[in-house]
């Protein structure tokens, strides 16, 4: 029997909450902080502060584009010239 440390009413031993009272029985109570530290990842490791992220503009792609068109030319080119 699981005994309620709260009321004292006598409950299953596979209950988790007192039958009288709705406490937490304490010898569940032990098992489920664990499942809780197995299942359950840390609270604060995901609090992020929106002050500490830094934020980069994008850099101007102006020319990047005209360097891709002549790497492809450059490509096709070689295979052009290798497949002739």
């Amino acid at each position: 029997m699981a005994h309620c440390h709260n009321c004292g009413h006598d409950n299953s031993p596979t209950t988790i909450f007192c039958g009288r009272c709705a406490t937490e029985l304490g010898r569940t109570q032990a098992k489920l902080v664990k499942a809780r530290q197995i299942f359950l990842p840390p609270q604060n490791d995901y609090v992020v502060n929106p002050q500490s992220i830094k934020r980069h503009e994008p850099k101007s792609s102006s020319g990047s584009g005209w360097g891709w068109l002549l790497l492809g030319a450059v490509v096709v080119a070689l295979i052009w010239f290798y497949v002739r």
